[in-house]
């Protein structure tokens, strides 16, 4: 029985169809003084392939490592990470009531959604990044990516020879807003992408 499951899996979730490849990127990240804090809230722009939006309709959960980190620069050499934050975040659909819920694994907070795309544009609101304001730092760094090792142990080797299942933003670098002594933003939240990463 084992071994027709494993086949199941590996042809209806694995197999690579020719010239496809899943994409999630950052589109925008709003990035608001929130007391102490800096609140991020990235909204993603994705494209995902059948094998996994088939394997999250057949009761396969997936999850996503969400990360933040704030960054002061350091001319001419490797910038610093002052703090970052992760979340863990779990999409999975429910046959019974036809709803795909969005669940956050650190709080337990959850979100039901109606339609798969509506889940993925919200994805970023469930649960916003919190770093601290620091004076030093100027930008921070976003990055989604789906969690392959928390896949059933069948699918987990398979997966990662095929394109459907990269899904990672990789690190994706947004500006600070400047502050006034108050706190107030005297400039637009850092919604625009910057060029420079770090590793």
């Amino acid at each position: 029985m084992r071994i027709v499951l494993c086949c199941l899996l590996l042809f209806l979730f694995v197999i690579p169809l020719p010239g496809r490849a899943s994409e999630v990127s950052i589109e925008s990240a709003s990035i608001l003084p929130r007391g102490p804090l800096w609140e991020v809230t990235p909204v993603f722009r994705w494209q995902v392939d059948p094998p996994v939006i088939e394997a999250i309709h057949s009761g396969v959960a997936l999850r996503f490592q969400l990360k933040g980190r704030l960054l002061k620069s350091v001319p001419l050499w490797w910038d610093t990470v002052l703090e970052s934050q992760r979340h863990n975040l779990e999409v999975r659909y429910f046959s019974l009531s036809k709803q795909y819920l969005l669940k956050s694994l650190d709080n337990g907070q959850q979100r039901g959604f109606l339609r798969l795309d509506y889940l993925w544009q919200h994805m970023g609101q469930l649960a916003p990044l919190q770093l601290p304001q620091r004076a030093s730092g100027d930008a921070v760094e976003i990055r989604l990516r789906l969690d392959t090792g928390a896949l059933p142990a069948a699918m987990q080797l398979p997966t990662l020879l095929n394109s459907a299942w990269y899904l990672d933003t990789g690190w994706q670098r947004f500006a600070l807003p400047a502050t006034s002594a108050a706190g107030s933003v005297e400039r637009p939240p850092g919604s625009q992408a910057m060029r420079k990463k770090t590793p």
